[in-house]
């Protein structure tokens, strides 16, 4: 459990220029916040927001909040980038993907931002009468047992785009564990298996979806991409990191699903597109990518 306290603000001590810094960017390109380590501190730096800084073996989180910050963008901003942060650095891996919780298993939606993970999710979610739920948005944690690689649920908000929200009627579907407004704490909660990981590219043109199964190697390259990770600087943090995203890629499918942009055909894909994942075991899965 990581746990959120309130400190008054403060200016940081290192700007996203300097040595050592790690920084991270829009999908524009531009930057939107800045880490670096000081001792055994991890700092992350969001100008005129907020300054959080945590260590890895402590549960506290602190935010150095600026005065103008409304205190549920700053509990949001909490949930959604540090925890996943606080998490890889704690040697449990968080990666750019939504899932969907289905009765064969989670099966995770991966990619970039505004590739359609979030909607993607949602919109499977409330396709069908079964039990299935948003299980996560934009930080999809995993964590090795044993030989078993197994999701872990975290509280969470769904965000989708206006013109996705508008299509879908609601932001989550049924049963999601969403965090309440005043909720600093973040526990860790049921664990399940994977079904499977499936990169998002989304195509201009139209066309029917396709679902192409990736090699163990291929895979694990392609999901390194989406990996959440404060730093790689480090050669045990990086070594851990690899490890499990390689033990991951060798236990389940993963898969590349290519589809037309847009919300017209978005219902239709959603119908069909969980049974099609499912129908694709890992050996199917290394046989059809060799």
């Amino acid at each position: 459990m990581l746990t959120l306290h309130f400190a008054p603000p403060r200016r940081s001590r290192r700007s996203h220029d300097e040595e050592g810094v790690e920084v991270w960017r829009d999908h524009q390109g531009t930057i939107v916040a800045w880490g670096y380590i000081e001792g055994d501190d991890h700092w992350m730096c969001w100008p005129r927001l907020a300054d959080f800084h945590f260590d890895r073996a402590n549960a506290r989180v602190t935010a150095h909040a600026a005065d103008a910050i409304d205190r549920l963008a700053l509990i949001d901003l909490f949930h959604r980038s540090v925890v996943p942060m606080a998490l890889q650095c704690r040697g449990i891996q968080v990666l750019h993907a939504s899932a969907v919780a289905t009765a064969d298993g989670v099966v995770a939606f991966a990619g970039s931002s505004g590739s359609g993970k979030s909607t993607l999710a949602v919109a499977v979610a409330q396709g069908g009468r079964d039990s299935r739920r948003v299980w996560c948005d934009d930080g999809f944690v995993f964590h090795a047992i044993g030989d078993q690689v197994v999701t872990m649920e975290m509280p969470f908000r769904s965000r989708l785009l206006p013109d996705a929200a508008a299509h879908l009627g609601r932001t989550a579907s049924k049963n999601a564990r969403v965090w309440a407004e005043d909720d600093i704490t973040a526990r860790i909660g049921e664990r399940r298996r994977i079904a499977a990981i499936c990169e998002l590219l989304p195509s201009n043109e139209s066309g029917e979806c396709r679902i192409t199964p990736l090699s163990p190697s291929s895979g694990l390259l392609r999901l390194l991409t989406h990996a959440y990770a404060f730093t790689v600087r480090e050669p045990s943090v990086r070594r851990m990191m690899f490890d499990s995203y390689a033990q991951l890629t060798a236990t389940v499918p993963i898969l590349q699903l290519t589809f037309p942009r847009g919300l017209d055909r978005l219902d239709e894909l959603a119908g069909t597109l969980l049974r099609d994942i499912l129908r694709i075991s890992p050996e199917h899965a290394r046989a059809e990518a060799r």
